[in-house]
């Protein structure tokens, strides 16, 4: 069991423009807002409830949202689970 924050989305992940001494510039995060789902779940609660949603945003995110969690391990069949309630209407 971690404590989780439950709703990972781009909508809930604020970034801001940064510029370097160099004058490089990029992104970095400034906030991430939105944590009444946050709570003490599976180590894989993150990661299937981003997924949960995935039908509303690009490939793009998906595709990162997939490689910034198997750095943490492989939840497919975590995700395979939850897609099989959610299809039945048990999903949480």
């Amino acid at each position: 069991i971690f404590f989780t924050y439950g709703d990972v989305s781009p909508r809930n992940i604020m970034v801001e423009r940064i510029k370097d001494s160099a004058g490089a510039r990029g992104w970095r995060l400034s906030d991430i807002i939105d944590w009444e789902t946050a709570g003490y779940y599976p180590e894989y609660w993150d990661y299937t409830k981003s997924m949960f949603e995935e039908f509303r945003w690009p490939r793009r995110y998906n595709g990162m949202t997939q490689d910034v969690f198997n750095e943490f391990g492989d939840y497919s069949e975590e995700l395979g689970v939850e897609r099989r309630a959610w299809a039945l209407g048990d999903g949480i």
